[in-house]
């Protein structure tokens, strides 16, 4: 049976696997390859914002109806709110919108 740890030996375990993904990502850097570690750009969104819909917009659905679209940061990795269980909100979220229907329009 493997005995338990004590709190310092789990803060040691965790201490010295952060040391190792940190020098993993510094010899990535430093090998001059253009990888980025979900760094989030101003090309992510024509605004400058990582969220894809960040301000209130007007939008017509295919059937007609008018409403207004924002996106929610907690979608949006880094920003507000978010939390691992949130979900990641696709960054043609508001196409995907538009083709939304009623639910009691569903037959």
């Amino acid at each position: 049976m493997k005995a338990q740890q004590s709190g310092l030996e789990k803060g040691a375990e965790l201490a010295l696997g952060a040391v190792h993904l940190l020098a993993k990502e510094d010899a990535v850097n430093q090998s001059g390859s253009k990888v980025e570690f979900a760094k989030k750009t101003a090309k992510s969104n024509p605004n400058g914002s990582p969220i894809p819909v960040p301000n209130p917009i007007a939008v017509q659905l295919e059937n007609g109806v008018k409403v207004t679209y924002k996106s929610n940061s907690k979608h949006t990795k880094g920003m507000p709110g978010n939390r691992p269980d949130a979900g990641i909100e696709p960054r043609d979220s508001l196409e995907l919108f538009k083709k939304s229907i009623e639910l009691n329009q569903i037959k």
